[in-house]
């Protein structure tokens, strides 16, 4: 039985990396919920993943107990302002006795930063940051520390796609992507064909959406945040060492290849991936600069990202271009980098009848 004036705190219930199934487990959940009702002054906090307690609330009649005293804590909706932030940072930090606390130009420093809801925007991220900024005195360790303590929640997300289902992997492909609804579903369908016991589209699309994921108004499949994209990035190209998410992912590209509305998000993927993607995936942009439908977007992509490729790859590129209708953001991008590029490459660009077309133009 719960006691008044008392917090009580119970981490992981539900399981630490999966949902555990136990016999016991909603009956005690459900003894905890009457109890909260019936005594005053008492508090309990539940910690779970979102994705865990899912499963549990998907399985368990007390589910629907659960939710009027749910809340969802993640970097897209932090729970205090600006005020409440600063002053809990605040407790922390004098409780450790934070050397910066006796610079006020530091001190200055670190409250204008999380004046920004993503810069430690959770208890946690602030905790972090403040042990490890004990004994630190100086600008530069500081915004380090800030940077590293910022970024946990994504790297939690990202941890948490790579043991996500193939479905929902293939799902949060289109997010990263930013497709179109239409696409995106005609595409995911046709793939999930493949993974056995695969959720419908619309079904996954209502697990993931109101939280990390949403629709604009023009119905393109978004993450909610940048950070949370960033950690697909992460999932699929650093951490997950099977290479599952990234497979998952060069066969979204690959299937979307073939379908010209989907050029400009694969153009850009690819582009900006460029060096970590197999050859397979990266001949896509070759492909699509072939095609005068596509062609636009790849000169697009590689504008963006000229950086990202290398330089045999940008100068075969600017070549297959500079054929097309589209050949003047090719143009734009020799003016702009005229000194980066090698002689032989002017000189072949210079004999191509549309380059010159629109130079003569200028």
């Amino acid at each position: 039985m719960l006691k008044p004036r008392h917090i009580y705190y119970f981490e992981d219930p539900f399981g630490k990396e999966r949902y555990e199934k136990r016999e016991s487990l909603e009956h005690e959940i459900r003894v905890i919920v009457n109890s909260v009702r019936k005594v005053n002054d008492v508090y309990v906090i539940i910690t779970s993943r979102e994705e865990v307690f899912k499963e549990f609330k998907k399985e368990s009649l007390s589910a629907e107990e659960l939710e009027r005293f749910e809340r969802s804590l993640n970097i897209k909706k932090p729970s205090y302002d600006y005020g409440r932030r600063m002053e809990m940072l605040l407790l922390m930090a004098e409780d450790e006795g934070c050397a910066w606390l006796e610079d006020e130009e530091l001190k200055k420093f670190v409250l204008e930063a999380i004046r920004s809801k993503w810069v430690l925007p959770t208890l946690l991220s602030m905790k972090d940051f403040v042990k490890a900024t004990v004994n630190v005195k100086d600008w530069g360790n500081l915004e380090e520390e800030l940077m590293i303590k910022s970024e946990k929640t994504s790297e939690r997300f990202a941890k948490e796609i790579i043991e996500m289902s193939d479905d929902k992997v293939l799902f949060l492909c289109f997010a990263f992507m930013e497709l179109k609804l239409d696409v995106a579903k005609e595409t995911y369908e046709k793939l999930a064909e493949k993974i056995d016991g695969a959720w419908e589209f619309d079904k996954v699309l209502k697990w993931f959406k109101g939280n990390k994921v949403g629709l604009d108004d023009q119905a393109f499949i978004r993450f909610s945040h940048p950070s949370y994209s960033e950690a697909f990035r992460h999932a699929a190209f650093k951490i997950d060492y099977s290479g599952r998410v990234k497979r998952i992912f060069c066969n979204v590209l690959l299937e979307l290849a073939e379908k010209d509305e989907a050029a400009w998000s694969v153009a850009e993927a690819v582009a900006e991936n460029f060096d970590k993607l197999p050859e397979d995936v990266r001949n896509i942009l070759f492909r699509l600069a072939e095609k005068d439908e596509t062609s636009e977007d790849v000169a697009r992509a590689m504008y963006w990202y000229f950086d990202k490729l290398s330089d045999d790859v940008r100068d075969e590129l600017l070549l297959r271009l500079a054929d097309k209708e589209e050949a003047t953001r090719v143009v734009k991008f020799v003016v702009e980098n005229f000194d980066k590029m090698s002689d032989d490459l002017i000189l072949r660009l210079a004999e191509k009848d549309k380059i010159l077309e629109i130079l003569y133009r200028l």
